[in-house]
Order: C-alpha cells, then structure tokens, then sequence
C-alpha cells in the first residue's frame, strides 16, 4: 500500500467519524428514563398514573391506571398539568391541543419525573458508532465476502445478520 492511498484511507476514516459524531450527537442528548417521586417540582415533565373505575369490579385484583404526560404546572392538594395532545389530518397537516388538567392528589396512584439518562445515552450512541463504523467497512470494501459466492456465504447477508441482531436488541431495549 502506498502513502497516497494510505492517506486517502484515512482521509475517507476522517470523513466517516465526522458524519459518526454528526449522528450520535443528536440521539445522545435524547435518551431518558422516568423516576418514580414522591412530589414533582413545578416545571418538569412528569408521567402521572390515575386508577380507572371499571364498570366491572373484580374483588382482590388492583385498579387499572392510566398514565397522563404533561408539564407541572402547580403541586399541592391538588396536582395540575399542562397536557398537549396531537391529531393528524391528512398527510401534511396536524392540529395540537394543549389541555390544563387537575387532578386530586388523593387520586394519583404515581408520579413519575422524566430525566436524563446517561447510561441509556452512552449505549444508544455506542451503538449508532458501531453501525455506522460497520457501514463504513462494508462501503469501504474490506468486509469478507468474495465476488462470485452464493447466498449466505458472506457478503452482504452475514453484514447485516452481524449487524441486525445486536442493533435489534438494542433498539428493544430502549423501546423503540
């Protein structure tokens, strides 16, 4: 290998962790997980569970709950959130609602607060950089496969088995 090319490589590389740090930069600030409190402070995200009375009651089985997001608006006797609600109508347009709800804090079953997650982060943006540096091997020319082979020996297909299943289980594992 000459020097030229060996540049060209690594200049390729240089071009390949650009469009890495491009990618995993907005999926790592993006990555959170609730908290169970007991009071949510006013102005955080909050998932809040309320019991549903079901018209049927089953004796030793606990109350169904919903869960409400929103905004803390104000905590106390009695709990109110800022809830926004979105409809799409036809393929370019949606209308967003934003509603106050109150809500007794005698009724609340859980409050859960929305925060950062930097292990959830870290993990999500350790798997794009995976992906995409896989990619990049792939599109590069140095994965194992030779030309002429049949299905499933190499080539493409064992990329993206190799690739697929741990980024399936990733993506699993955050909820998506």
């Amino acid at each position: 290998m000459t020097s030229t090319s060996r540049s060209a490589h690594s200049g390729g590389l240089r071009r390949v962790l650009r469009l890495t740090l491009l990618c995993v930069a907005p999926l790592a600030s993006g990555c959170y997980a609730y908290t169970r409190v007991e009071h949510a402070p006013v102005g955080s995200l909050a998932r809040v569970r309320v019991p549903v009375q079901p018209a049927v009651i089953a004796p030793g089985r606990p109350p169904e709950t919903v869960a409400i997001e929103g905004l803390i608006l104000s905590s106390g006797d009695t709990l109110s959130l800022e809830t926004s609600t979105r409809r799409f109508i036809g393929a370019f347009r949606e209308l967003m609602g934003r509603d106050t709800l109150r809500v007794a804090r005698g009724a609340v079953a859980s409050i859960e607060v929305r925060e950062f997650s930097a292990v959830r982060s870290v993990a999500l943006g350790a798997a794009v950089a995976a992906g995409t540096a896989a990619l990049a091997l792939v599109v590069r020319g140095t994965e194992g496969g030779q030309a002429g082979e049949g299905p499933g020996k190499g080539g493409s297909e064992s990329f993206l088995t190799t690739v697929g299943i741990p980024l399936g289980a990733a993506l699993r594992l955050f909820g998506h």
